[in-house]
């Protein structure tokens, strides 16, 4: 009789000791379950949000591209057609402005790397530095129309279409050169994640030094 109860403590002791294991390993298993959610979960809102950032820079560059390769056009018709022996004919089409790029659109999301947010800030500052030097310049050339058209005398007048042809091979060589740096930052913004991940390696010390190199 007493090894019997001695079994059935036993078996009881055992049952409830398996009991608490297997509740131990279930809490475990799912508070690991979750934390391996939440980081999944995570992690895809900040692959999705960086790639929206990607994207809607890409789609600015793009539209910039078009409108300067169209300006690029029109200045050039107008350089044929304000050269000597020409009729001497302004091109009517309007240049279009460029779209500028929003400087801290990184700062909505913070899952970028060190590297990459300075490197992406800095093409978008020198951009934007350059699209409003253009701007600039197209105030002043169209008033510089408004005087053409205004003036009466032959040696003034052409002097002045003479300033205007400046005006425009300097706007084409200053849209090549954009065009250029809109490339080089869409390439940057669409690259790998293997070159992506070489650049995020290199000590951003080193970026910036190189990087005040190329802006000076």
């Amino acid at each position: 009789m007493d090894l019997l109860t001695q079994l059935h403590n036993l078996l009881q002791s055992s049952d409830y000791r398996v009991a608490t294991y297997s509740a131990f390993l279930g809490a475990i298993f799912g508070v690991t379950f979750t934390l391996v959610l939440g980081f999944l979960g995570r992690r895809l809102q900040n692959l999705t949000a960086k790639r929206a950032i990607r994207s809607q820079i890409s789609s600015v560059a793009d539209a910039n591209k078009i409108r300067l390769n169209l300006n690029i056009g029109v200045v050039s018709n107008e350089l044929r057609n304000l050269r000597p022996l020409c009729d001497r004919k302004f091109t009517l089409n309007p240049l279009a402005s460029l779209m500028p790029y929003q400087q801290n659109i990184l700062e909505f999301n913070a899952s970028f790397s060190t590297n990459e947010k300075y490197l992406i800030n800095l093409q978008v500052l020198a951009l934007n530095a350059h699209q409003s030097q253009v701007e600039n310049l197209l105030v002043r050339r169209a008033s510089l129309e408004t005087e053409i058209r205004k003036s009466q005398h032959g040696d003034q007048e052409a002097e002045l279409v003479g300033l205007r042809l400046e005006y425009d091979a300097y706007l084409k060589g200053k849209y090549e050169e954009i065009i250029q740096y809109t490339e080089t930052l869409e390439d940057f913004v669409n690259q790998g994640f293997w070159k992506r991940l070489m650049i995020n390696i290199v000590p951003l010390s080193r970026l910036i030094k190189k990087g005040n190199v190329e802006v000076g």
